[in-house]
């Protein structure tokens, strides 16, 4: 982790741009800048050179998230934080595809909020638990259309997992044609 996170604080609403600043500073946390839509912005963020762009949901008055792109190849290591969201699927999985690596809904805390930043210079991805699912089933999905490195034997082994009362059997088909099965106990409850 960066001995001093320095973020750009981009909130349309003044009381949210102060109290969240005071927090983030009362954490160690330097706040470059806090502001909230101008023509300028993508400028202003460039020039500032945050580890951290911490922004409401401003951010989609610059194009329906495309800027974070620009953004990131403009100041590398740059992470995202979008703050103040909606537990929307849709949303989430588009603003992970468009870098953002933190996402963090509108009930969320000003110390939540520190954290994630914390978080996020440190490498980690912070995301609702409500959402968490939704990614997964996404990734699966993009996963699950790629060719298997081992087609071109014929085998597929690929993991499959089948879930057993509150027990998940993960099974892969080798080179060889074999199943293999491996019991893991479930996360959670069974059904």
């Amino acid at each position: 982790m960066p001995d001093k996170i320095n973020v750009f604080l981009l909130a349309e609403n003044r009381l949210v741009r102060e109290a969240l600043s005071k927090v983030l500073n009362k954490s160690g946390v330097g706040v470059l800048a806090a502001t909230g839509f101008s023509p300028q912005l993508v400028e202003e963020i460039i020039a500032a050179g945050p580890d951290v762009l911490l922004s409401d949901s401003a951010i989609n008055t610059l194009g329906d998230l495309q800027v974070i792109r620009e953004l990131r190849k403009a100041v590398p290591g740059l992470k995202v934080v979008l703050i103040g969201m909606e537990a929307d699927k849709e949303i989430f999985l588009r603003a992970m595809r468009d870098g953002v690596v933190g996402y963090m809904l509108k009930e969320a805390s000003a110390l939540e909020i520190a954290a994630a930043v914390r978080s996020v210079a440190n490498e980690e991805a912070v995301c609702p638990p409500s959402l968490f699912l939704g990614l997964i089933e996404y990734v699966s999905g993009q996963w699950s259309q790629m060719p298997s490195p081992r087609a071109a034997t014929g085998a597929d082994d690929r993991p499959r997992a089948h879930q057993q009362g509150n027990r998940v059997a993960t099974e892969s088909v080798g080179a060889d044609g074999q199943e293999s099965r491996a019991p893991h106990a479930a996360q959670g409850r069974g059904r």
